[in-house]
């Protein structure tokens, strides 16, 4: 009940006593029996009028029914199911939910009148989930009781909990710069590979710097006189693993708008992107919880990775220590996309990890944070120096890497709709 509405039913509670108690004096002056029964008359009405809204207040029960999961943004319907056991009917019902999706939570609906005898009445509201990702529980919901005149008005609580997942909100992804996906997209998802199979051997060319040893021929070899590496088909199913960093050293910007909040929409973006086309995604990533999903592929993967970064919270981990732990999950033949929440990340460290991953024939894609541009106040940025972007993209192309900055503010769709490919030389930021 809010102030506004405890003030008025006080006021009409106020105002219906005095009218009693003047009745009633009135009637003992000048003898009234017709004032002395209104008095009694309206005596009896404001006893029942309290019992009536006591008693009716027991008898109301409220269940929610919505969508289990939504992403953010997201519309989201909500229906509440309002039902009443006693035998007279409810006026002036009005029902309170609790919606913490939103940056309102407070949902207030009235209901003019509720009929009795388990005759549910289902009210709708909509909410926007607008206060990003993350697992939210709706309710209590709490009911507010009045009598017809509105003297008494009693409150009761419905627990009537409901859970929903708000997930990342993402965007199309039409090239990651991973040639091995890109060009077999359609190959993949339209006839995805079973587990296990192997790739299809398509020939040999001559043994270059960084090569696989593994995949040396040796007959081959001895029989031309120099190191021959065998080559494979492309296979339809290449796992895309994601590194996340959930730094919190590293963090710059506030709420939604932070470059950890930018990188966890790529992370489930990239994911689509690879369900799309019927590859494996799997995810890694180090917060309050260590977080691991191994390849999978599919619809349920999907949900399985959404759900995991709808829930993740920053932690301690650095991402060069997260990519050290986690390059053993890479397999041969993969492809990688790391996010960095920094332009200035410890190059040298990447560069071991990127070598041992080259010697896997692990293709690359890096997602790179201008973290100064994510700074909420202009002044904490400073002077903006080009030479730090440029730099890194250079960096990780010269490791034979698809590279993509990311600015406060920048259309993602937009970024990603170049595979890491620079146009004239310049980054698209």
């Amino acid at each position: 009940m809010n102030a506004y509405e405890t003030v008025r039913a006080v006021t009409r509670l106020s105002t219906f006593l005095v009218f009693l108690a003047a009745t009633a004096a009135l009637g003992l002056v000048f003898r009234s029996p017709v004032l002395l029964a209104l008095f009694e008359a309206g005596t009896a009405f404001l006893i029942l009028s309290y019992l009536y809204v006591l008693l009716a207040a027991r008898r109301v029960d409220v269940a929610r029914s919505l969508v289990p999961r939504a992403y953010e943004e997201d519309s989201v319907s909500v229906t509440l199911s309002v039902r009443h056991s006693g035998l007279l009917p409810l006026f002036l019902v009005e029902v309170r939910d609790w919606c913490p999706i939103e940056a309102v939570p407070g949902k207030t609906l009235v209901v003019p009148e509720l009929p009795g005898r388990n005759r549910p009445l289902r009210v709708r509201y909509t909410t926007k989930a607008d206060r990003g990702r993350g697992r939210f529980t709706l309710g209590p919901v709490r009911v507010t009781i009045s009598d017809p005149l509105g003297l008494f008005r009693r409150e009761r609580t419905v627990a009537a909990l409901s859970e929903i997942v708000v997930y990342p909100k993402t965007f199309p992804i039409r090239d990651l710069g991973i040639r091995e996906i890109q060009e077999t997209s359609l190959v993949g998802a339209a006839n995805p590979r079973r587990s296990g199979s192997s790739p299809l051997f398509y020939g040999t060319r001559e043994y270059q710097a960084g090569d696989n040893p593994r995949r040396i021929h040796w007959r081959a070899s001895a029989r031309w006189g120099r190191l021959v590496l065998k080559e494979f088909e492309n296979p339809a199913d290449v796992t895309l693993t994601g590194f996340l960093d959930l730094d919190r050293a590293t963090l710059c910007g506030l709420g939604r708008g932070s470059n950890i909040e930018r990188g966890i929409a790529v992370a489930a973006s990239a994911a689509e992107y690879a369900e799309s086309r019927g590859h494996p995604f799997q995810l890694i990533a180090d917060g309050e919880e260590p977080v691991y999903l191994p390849p999978r592929v599919g619809r349920r993967s999907l949900l399985g990775v959404l759900d995991a970064l709808a829930r993740v919270r920053c932690g301690r981990t650095p991402l060069l220590d997260l990519l050290r732990r986690g390059a053993r999950f890479v397999a041969e033949g993969s492809a990688v996309l790391v996010l960095f929440n920094r332009l200035d990340f410890d190059r040298d460290g990447f560069a071991d990890v990127a070598a041992e991953w080259r010697r896997k024939s692990v293709q690359g894609a890096a997602v790179v944070m201008d973290d100064l541009s994510f700074l909420p106040i202009e002044e904490m940025r400073g002077p903006q120096d080009p030479n730090r972007m440029v730099g890194a993209v250079e960096f990780l192309r010269g490791l034979g890497w698809s590279a993509f900055v990311l600015r406060a503010g920048d259309d993602l769709e937009q970024v990603f709709a170049f595979g890491g490919v620079p146009e004239a030389g310049k980054v698209h930021a």
